[in-house]
């Protein structure tokens, strides 16, 4: 009797645990919300040229986001980050100017993203998405995502996080050229 009584514990333990992995990995792999009212209910914080690609870069953050950042706090689980890339053209001066919407990549912070990744790629708790400028989604894979922003672990994963947290402080938005070059985001 004590022995079925073990056995059943056994059982009911290892169905809890795939139960779980199970789930993990349905959460995991569902894309992210589109934020439709991003440009009104969001924060415009960078601007962000990448002259090499002829791209700008408009990118914005949630009011979690920019509360954290406003007191120089690591980002909380509820950060969103929405990053328009638009082709840019020239102004009398040399500067690029956005001209047309391209892309609208979106990243979330939540606790549990990203356990699907190995340790070497996974970028925190942040997950990825693709967007058409309409909000149609394009991609929810991340590896191009996860590959890039791994340079920047020491900034939780974010190229602008040191613009917005200036941004945050003084409600002036940042404008500056990429640091890196090319952008994989087109």
């Amino acid at each position: 009797m004590n022995f079925q009584k073990w056995l059943f514990r056994i059982a009911l333990l290892l169905f809890s645990v795939v139960i779980s992995l199970g789930l993990s990995r349905i959460v995991a792999s569902e894309s992210l919300e589109f934020p439709s009212n991003y440009q009104q209910d969001f924060v415009h914080y960078a601007s962000v040229a990448c002259p090499n690609s002829r791209i700008v870069r408009q990118i914005y953050a949630n009011p979690i986001a920019i509360s954290a950042a406003k007191e120089n706090s690591p980002l909380p689980d509820g950060s969103v980050i929405v990053m328009e890339t638009h082709s840019a053209v020239s102004d009398a001066s040399g500067q690029l100017k956005p001209s047309r919407l391209n892309n609208v990549f979106i990243r979330e912070k939540q606790s549990g993203f990203g356990i699907e990744h190995s340790e070497n790629l996974r970028n925190g708790n942040w997950k990825y998405a693709w967007y058409s400028p309409t909000g149609s989604l394009v991609s929810s894979s991340e590896g191009s995502c996860l590959s890039c922003h791994t340079r920047v672990s020491d900034r939780d994963y974010i190229f602008t996080l040191p613009d917005l947290a200036i941004a945050a402080q003084t409600n002036q938005l940042q404008s500056r050229p990429t640091e890196f070059g090319l952008s994989v985001c087109n």
